[in-house]
């Protein structure tokens, strides 16, 4: 029982985790003083509140059958980074902070940026028709050929499964005229991390959980800088 219910998890805990605070795949907007959050491969999930401290209780679990000496480390450093975020949020300026949008909305404002894609509106057009949502920027992201989508998926696959180390990751990305990528670490820690669960290796997880927590600690310190910033 304990099993299967460890596998179910596995794949959102390590999401949870290490990027806690993936914003929603469909907001429209990012201001200026929000807090930057790094976009890998995969579209992030959203996860609110309720759902993230669910997920984190479940990674409390695994450490206090694990690593029971950092149950009071991994408490410490997860109610920090829980506090960093709500401080951070709550200094964004208000005019810049996401709009509250309803399903409705989200769907008009998907089908606002489709029609630039197709060329039936102008980025102008659909700049002045995102300001009935309360949205003032107008965002996309350049369309990258399928070819080269192939081939940045086939690197990211490759970091997963252990062909090519983060570096290598990032050389060859650097090869496909884009800069080197600091995420393939993490992504390569959350990988190896579900990996370890899946298969129930005790011995691998012992290893990974406490790099987690130090990648946690080194998360809450960047938040801490960019806090002591926003308040200067």
């Amino acid at each position: 029982m304990k099993n299967w219910k460890t596998k179910a998890v596995s794949a959102l805990l390590a999401l949870s985790v290490l990027v806690p605070t993936a914003a929603f795949a469909t907001d429209a907007v990012t201001g200026a003083g929000d807090v930057p959050v790094k976009k890998g491969f995969a579209h992030h999930r959203f996860f609110n509140e309720e759902k993230r401290q669910e997920l984190n209780n479940k990674l409390l679990d695994l450490v206090t059958k694990y690593t029971p000496e950092s149950l009071e480390d991994w408490k410490n450093a997860l109610a920090k980074h829980e506090q960093l975020m709500k401080e951070l949020k709550e200094k964004r300026p208000h005019d810049k902070q996401r709009p509250q949008l309803s399903n409705e909305a989200k769907e008009k404002i998907k089908a606002i940026y489709e029609d630039v894609k197709s060329g039936k509106l102008t980025r102008e057009q659909a700049r002045e028709q995102l300001k009935n949502f309360g949205i003032e920027k107008f965002r996309d992201k350049p369309e990258l050929p399928a070819e080269l989508k192939e081939k940045l998926k086939a690197i990211h696959e490759n970091v997963k499964n252990g062909k090519l180390t983060p570096e290598q990751a990032r050389e060859e990305m650097k090869k496909l005229g884009f800069n080197g990528r600091k995420g393939f670490d993490q992504n390569n820690l959350k990988g190896q991390f579900r990996q370890a669960v899946e298969a129930n290796d005790e011995t691998k997880i012992k290893e990974l959980l406490p790099q987690m927590l130090e990648q946690l600690k080194e998360k809450n310190q960047a938040l801490s800088n960019k806090l002591a910033e926003t308040n200067k």
